[in-house]
This record gives C-alpha cells, sequence and structure tokens, in this order.
C-alpha cells in the first residue's frame, strides 16, 4: 500500500535495528573464539548483525519442525533484546572518541540519505515487480503457511523448491512482527537492503585499510555516484539483500589466502557457514566470491608457488562447509535431476529453450550491457567511463605496492576476474546455474572508484599542506589550526566538484528515473490491491484463476491466498498455457479456450488494471471479451480490475448482454450524442427494471427533441469475434412510448471499425442507404443471421472487430422511450 517517506523510513529503520539486535547473541558468541569480529566499530556491527540474524532466521525456518511462526519470532526477538540489555550494563557501554562519533555520523547519514532516496520512488507504488516479487511472496507465502521452508509449492503448485531460501526468512521475520503485507514487505525491504549496500562497503573498506578514509570513500560512492544496485527495479530483490554480506564475505577473503595467517577451527567453520548463508541468499555473488578466491589463488601460485598449495588448508575447508547452508537444495537437484528440467510437478508439455553462448559473445554482451546501463544520459556514461578508466588505471599501477588500498585494489580485480570465469562457466556447462551477473562487475568498479577518491584526496591535501607550509615559514608558522582547515575544506571541495554530477544526478534525477523504471513491472495499483483483499474474505479457498503472467495476478497467492495458473515459476512455460494467453490477448474465447480453462480446471479469471511494458504492452487482457460472453460472470469489479467466474454454460454463445446490473458502463457500454446535438437536445441510458426479457432488468434508452429540429442518442459496445462465418445477432426491442413522428424510430447498428461499413436494424425504414433493414415490429424479439447480411449488402465477410450500437431518434419533440435486453 502506498505509505509516506517517514513513515517507511522509520518501520525500515525498526526492522533493521531489530535484526541486528537478533544476531547479537550470535555475534558476541564468536567473538569469543574468532578475532574476525573483534575491534568492529558500531556501523560494522550493525551491518554484520543484520545477517548474523537473518543466519539465525534461515536455521529456524530449514529445520523441519515447522518452528517459524509468530510466536517463535517474537520469543526470538525478546530473548535477543534481553541479551542486549544485559550485555550493555555488564559492559558499561562508552562512547566512541569524538572523532569516530564524527566519521560514524557522516556515514550514517549518508547512509539514510542513500536509503531516503530508494523510498521516494517505492512510496508511490502498491507492489513491485509483477514476476520476481511476486515469485519471491510466493516463497514467503508457502514458509508462513507451512511454519518452515516446504519441499513443494503446495498448495499454489506441484512444483519442487529448489530455489535457495536465505532472503525469504527475513520478509517472512517481517511480516510476523509488522503483520503487513507478504508483497509490501518484499519491495521494502528490497529497497532496505539496497541502500544497506552503503554499509556493507564501508564494512569492507574499513576492514581491509587502517586508514578510515577508505570505508567513508567507498559508502560516499555506493550511496551518490554508484548506479547499480539502485537502479534495480525489475525484481532481483534477494540478489539485492546479498550484497552487503557479499562484501562482508570479501572483507575476509585476504585472511584467507595471507601466507602468515593461521586461522582456528571454528573460524574456518563460520566462515564457511556465512559463505553458505550467501549462497543461500543468492548464488550468483557466492558464485563470484568462490571464483575470486580461486583466481586470487592461482595467481600467488604463478608469483609465489612456496606456501602456497598450505592455503588449500583453509580454502578448501571453507568451500565445502560453505555447502552445507544450502545442501537440502543440493540434495533437490540431485535426486530431481532426472526429471524433465530437473524438477517435479511440472506440467508435461513445458517449452523452454536454453540459449547456448559462447564466451566471446557472452563477454560481449556483458560488456554492452555495462556500456548501455551506466547512466540514462550520454555525458553521464563519458563520466563514468572517464572514472572507470583512471580508477583501474590507477588499480593496476599500484597493484604490486602496498600503499594506500592496496588489499582493497586487489579484492575489486579479483573479483573482475572471477566474475569473468563464472562467465566462462556458464558457456561451458549451460544446464548449471552459472551466469555472468554485470551488475558485480559493476561493484567491483565502484571500489575501485572510492578507492581513487581517496587516493586523489590525499594526493591534493598533500600537495597543499606543501604549499601552505612555505608560504607559513615566511610567517613564522602560525595559525596551523586555520591551515589545516583550510586543506580539509579546499580538498573536499575538488571532491565534491568531481563527483558534481553523480550527486546531483542522485539526488535530484535518480527518484524520478527510479519510480520510471519501477512502473515498467510495477503495475498493481489501488485497484488491483482491494480486489485481491475483497478475493481474500469472499472467495473459497479451492478456486483455481487463470492469470496473466504480465499482469498484478501474479501476487493472489500471497495476497488473496488462492491457487493460480501459473504463478511466476517454471510452468509458466507450459505450451498449453502460453497458447490459452495468445488467445485471451487477441480475445478469442472459441472452443479451444474452453478446452484449455476445462484442462486446467480454471474457476476464475482475474484481469489487472494494467500490464508490464514487455513487448510495448501488447500482453494486456481486454476485459470486453469476458463481459460480453455469457459464459463468464463479472463477479466483481473494482475500478478497472476485474473477476470473472467461468461457467462454461454456453460454448456457441460468443456474445450475451441482459443488463442485470446497476449502469451501462459497468461492462464497457459506451455513451454518444452526436457533437452537434450536444446541449440542445436531451437523453440518456440508464438500466431499468421496466420491459424485461430476459432476467429482471434492461437497458432504457431516451431521446428528446430541444432546439434542432431532430435528437439522436445512442450506446455502443465494440466486440470481437474469431470466427464470423455464421454469426447470428438476436435482441428484444420495445420502442412504443413516445414514437409518434413518421421520423421517430429506433435501431440496432452494426458498424465496422472504421464506421464507413453498416447495417442498421431500424424500426423505421429509409431509403436514405442501402444498409438499412426494416425490422417488422416496434416491439418483440427478433433475431437474424448477420454474417448473411453483411456479405448481401457490402460482398465481403462480416468482419471480426465491430461494434454494436443502440440508437433512440426523436424528431418532434415528444421524449422517446426504448427498452433493449437480452442481446
Amino acid at each position: 500500500m502506498v505509505e509516506s517517506v517517514s513513515s517507511l523510513l522509520f518501520r525500515l529503520l525498526l526492522l533493521m535495528f531489530s535484526l541486528a539486535v537478533i544476531g547479537e547473541p550470535l555475534r558476541f558468541l564468536l567473538s569469543r573464539f574468532s578475532r574476525f569480529f573483534k575491534g568492529l566499530d558500531i556501523l560494522q556491527v550493525l551491518v554484520l548483525n543484520v545477517y548474523l540474524g537473518g543466519l539465525i532466521l534461515y536455521a529456524i525456518a530449514m529445520v523441519p519442525f515447522g518452528l517459524f511462526s509468530s510466536a517463535t519470532m517474537w520469543i526470538v526477538l525478546f530473548f535477543s533484546v534481553s541479551f542486549v540489555i544485559v550485555e550493555l550494563l555488564i559492559k558499561r557501554f562508552r562512547l566512541p572518541e569524538k572523532c569516530d562519533i564524527l566519521r560514524f555520523a557522516v556515514v550514517l547519514a549518508i547512509f539514510l540519505v542513500a536509503l531516503w532516496i530508494q523510498l521516494i520512488p517505492i512510496s508511490n507504488l502498491v507492489f513491485g515487480s509483477v514476476h520476481d516479487t511476486s515469485l519471491h511472496s510466493l516463497f514467503v507465502q508457502v514458509l508462513l503457511e507451512n511454519r518452515q521452508v516446504p519441499l513443494l509449492l503446495q498448495p499454489y503448485s506441484a512444483e519442487g523448491i529448489v530455489y535457495p531460501q536465505g532472503f525469504h526468512p527475513i520478509v517472512a521475520y517481517a511480516v510476523c512482527v509488522s503483520n503487513s503485507l507478504i508483497p509490501s514487505a518484499v519491495l521494502h525491504i528490497t529497497a532496505l537492503f539496497s541502500a544497506m549496500s552503503v554499509l556493507g562497503a564501508y564494512y569492507l573498506g574499513k576492514a581491509l585499510s587502517s586508514r578510515w578514509g577508505v570505508g567513508l570513500s567507498l559508502a560516499f560512492v555506493f550511496a551518490f555516484v554508484a548506479v547499480w544496485p539502485k537502479h534495480i527495479t525489475w525484481g532481483s530483490n534477494a540478489f539485492v539483500a546479498s550484497i552487503p554480506l557479499y562484501f562482508i564475505c570479501l572483507s575476509f577473503v585476504p585472511s584467507l589466502l595471507k601466507k602468515k595467517r593461521e586461522l582456528g577451527v571454528l573460524e574456518i567453520v563460520f566462515i564457511g557457514i556465512l559463505f553458505g548463508y550467501l549462497a543461500a541468499m543468492h548464488l550468483q555473488p557466492y558464485e563470484t566470491l568462490i571464483a575470486s578466491i580461486v583466481l586470487w589463488w592461482l595467481i600467488n601460485i604463478a608469483v609465489s608457488k612456496r606456501k602456497t598449495l598450505s592455503q588449500l588448508k583453509y580454502m578448501l575447508p571453507i568451500i565445502l562447509i560453505s555447502m552445507i547452508p544450502i545442501a537440502p537444495f543440493y540434495y533437490r537437484g540431485l535426486i530431481w535431476h532426472p526429471y524433465p528440467y530437473h524438477n517435479i510437478g511440472l506440467p508435461a508439455d513445458i517449452e523452454f529453450t536454453i540459449i547456448h553462448q559462447d564466451f566471446p559473445q557472452a563477454l560481449f554482451n556483458v560488456v554492452t550491457w555495462l556500456w548501455n546501463n551506466q547512466s540514462y544520459y550520454t555525458v553521464m556514461n563519458v563520466l563514468y567511463l572517464t572514472l572507470l578508466i583512471l580508477s583501474t588505471g590507477l588499480a593496476i599501477f599500484k597493484i604490486r605496492k602496498n600503499g594506500l588500498g592496496s588489499r582493497v585494489t586487489r579484492i575489486s580485480l579479483a573479483t573482475l576476474g572471477g566474475q569473468l570465469l563464472v562467465a566462462l562457466l556458464a558457456t561451458v556447462f549451460p544446464d548449471v546455474p552459472f551466469s555472468a551477473q554485470p551488475v558485480l562487475l559493476y561493484l567491483s568498479f565502484y571500489v575501485l572508484i572510492g578507492v581513487f577518491t581517496v587516493w586523489v584526496y590525499q594526493r591534493f591535501s598533500s600537495f597543499l599542506s606543501k604549499k601552505i607550509a612555505k608560504r607559513d615559514c615566511a610567517h613564522h608558522g602560525k595559525f596551523s589550526v586555520i591551515k589545516d582547515s583550510k586543506v580539509l575544506l579546499t580538498t573536499l571541495l575538488v571532491i565534491t566538484l568531481i563527483n558534481g554530477p553523480f550527486i546531483f544526478s542522485s539526488i535530484a534525477r535518480d527518484p524520478q528515473m527510479v519510480l520510471g523504471a519501477y512502473s515498467l513491472f510495477a503495475v498493481t495499483s489501488a485497484d488491483d490491491l482491494d480486489l485481491m483483499l475483497w478475493m481474500k474474505d469472499n472467495l473459497p479457498h479451492n478456486v483455481t484463476i487463470l492469470v496473466n503472467k504480465q499482469e498484478c495476478g501474479l501476487f493472489i497467492p500471497s495476497v488473496s491466498h488462492h491457487k493460480v495458473i501459473f504463478p511466476f515459476i517454471f510452468s509458466h512455460h507450459s505450451r498449453s498455457y502460453k497458447l490459452l494467453s495468445i488467445l485471451l490477448e487477441e480475445g478469442n474465447l472459441n472452443a479451444t479456450t474452453c478446452n484449455l480453462m476445462k484442462h486446467f480446471n480454471i474457476t476464475h479469471i482475474y484481469v489487472g488494471s494494467s500490464a508490464t511494458a514487455h513487448d510495448m504492452y501488447k500482453h494486456k487482457w481486454n476485459p470486453q471479451p469476458f463481459l460480453q460472453n455469457p459464459n463468464f460472470d463479472l463477479v466483481k469489479k473494482v475500478g478497472n480490475a476485474y473477476l470473472f467466474a467461468v461457467s462454461y454454460k454456453y460454448p456457441e454463445v460468443a456474445f450475451q448482454d441482459d443488463f442485470e446490473y446497476d449502469s451501462p458502463d459497468e461492462t464497457g457500454w459506451e455513451f454518444y450524442i452526436y457533437p452537434e446535438r450536444e446541449g440542445t437536445s436531451f437523453g440518456e441510458a440508464t438500466i431499468s427494471s421496466n420491459h424485461t426479457y430476459h432476467g429482471n432488468k434492461s437497458l432504457l434508452i431516451t431521446a428528446k427533441r430541444d432546439k434542432e429540429w431532430y435528437n439522436v442518442y445512442s450506446v455502443y459496445k465494440n466486440v470481437h469475434l474469431w470466427d464470423t462465418s455464421n454469426v447470428t445477432l438476436s435482441f428484444y426491442l420495445n420502442a412504443t412510448s413516445g414514437f409518434n413522428n413518421d421520423l421517430d424510430h429506433s435501431a440496432v447498428i452494426v458498424a465496422d471499425t472504421s464506421g464507413q461499413r453498416a447495417i442498421t436494424l431500424s424500426t423505421l425504414y429509409a431509403h436514405i442507404s442501402s444498409e438499412y433493414i426494416e425490422l417488422p415490429d416496434s416491439q418483440g424479439f427478433f433475431e437474424f443471421n448477420l454474417s448473411e447480411i453483411w456479405y448481401q449488402k457490402h460482398n465481403s465477410t462480416l468482419p471480426t472487430d465491430f461494434s454494436i450500437r443502440l440508437k433512440n431518434f426523436d424528431a418532434d419533440g415528444i421524449e422517446n422511450i426504448v427498452f433493449f435486453d437480452y442481446i
């Protein structure tokens, strides 16, 4: 639901701190046994604890005892809060030094600004991407229903769950403690973790450099210079959430490959588990992490063979232990590997083509993606490219020296190579989940830009200090404080000017650009949400709802808790489902459509208010064919969102309207009055209970001439038929009230979309056109073979798209009243 930015900010910060509190007991325990978790500052502890809390929630969700519930979450939170209170009382928490407080405040302010920028666009959204966000919402839904990560997606699908579930317990926890809607929680938490990449980058810089400026610079770059992950709007929720943890895991790599570093057994075990939790969050950062470690180790072998093999005693156990957190999914992948597409519960007619690319083509695609997605503006693209070249050049130049940020630059270059190695593996093993993720390459480049920024700062401040020192010597060295302030302010001004375009773009342009990018796939409206909530309370749970994979109906399982065909899972590659979707896009409700619906046991159809921009919005389902077809009963309409029940009553009837509703515009009838008659006459179209033929209601149209010599009032509806070879039109008409003049008449007009060709079935025989056919009476039920008449009048087949217009014509100034029913 749409929410203010300040309210979202407060709730997400509260969630972040509660996760950190849950993770604190584990961090406290680890700090007793590992040097990696000692000496961390308060911001490093904060971001680390968030993931330790997530790890605890993941463990609770994975044990097959059904422990994951609201009660369990509150118990865990209560215990953690109590532990933190006792810890603070025992340790007698002391405030950091003033200079450290200032640094923490600056980094925290940068993080809050980054989070605020993230929240501005999503505060205008109901839910996120109908694809990825609906998928992750479904995973959270089955987790909460089963109180653990289940084997299958039942009751929503028979598919097995092979996707690692590290992200979803965090969302489920948020839903339990805040009672928010699952899709909203997925969207908002993704924005939180996207902004937390600032804190993750700070953690990496602070851990790998003795200078605090590296961490601060990386935080600044990821807040104001980096485009990614801020602009990931198509979903990839779990991937975004894994990025800060990816930075934390990277901070351990140099120590693992350090020649003289000895690691304890507990350190090896926990680092392996943390790496495994990264894999549970998302496989791509994990693959890049492991590939980077292997690549770094191979480079060490090439440079110095001595003692390099001894590093395997840490690498291999850690890599093996990292497989434990995702072992259940490895196991499922193994036992289900013999099945088609390596999963159970899939439709028998799955069609999916794996695209094989050679390494040069894959590399070219990555490079092209990198260039096209640096920025929306060419000038910014050039600026980014310049920064990337300078930063990478500096890193390569200084890679053999032990100067500023050498471990950070080594990590960045290693991850660049690691991701290219993953791209190579993806071409060799296309069936295995290896894939090049260009966003990870960007992350490495951004780290290099951060190091480059620190280098510029140091060089420029050193240059200024020397200049001012020479001048001060002539003035007996006075005003050293003023001198230092001038150097600092001037240097910061230069850094700000260098990054000025990026800062301006990030603050002034990004919220609008990100919202525009979101709108391509985040198409859920308030009407859709209201309808889904109505379905939750009013529909039985055993229904099966057909949804469009380009519309927001994919959120129905996680909002209304009903089964849909199909969620955004592998089953939607079913050939039958694809054919059914195409038929509905074209408005073809023919026998094939009916049989396919019966094949899937469809009881209802959901038509969303809008569709994604995929293929230029062409996949939107039009509600009109359902509204005009007697095999589909309108159950509920909210705004432009529709829910239909499928009855399969009259498969031979393509259009039927008996006006059993409150207003003609509810089912697509549009009012029409000739422009030249507007303001000179009276008329209306309403639903009446008089002169009915089928049911309890009919359509009443009135017309009355005022100033001019005639008045025409009519309503019309566009009709689509898939087969017009033998179309019969029947309707009830009562035009007996007010038709006193020879020119007064009522008519049913069938016209093509251009309006150039038509047939007029009228109570008045007119010699104006050969298209007129006189009705035998002004009252009664009439039936015509429309296909034959059209061919006789126009020497062509009846078009598949045409309009039906119901007309009332008054010429004498006495109000005409006509009733239509059962068309």
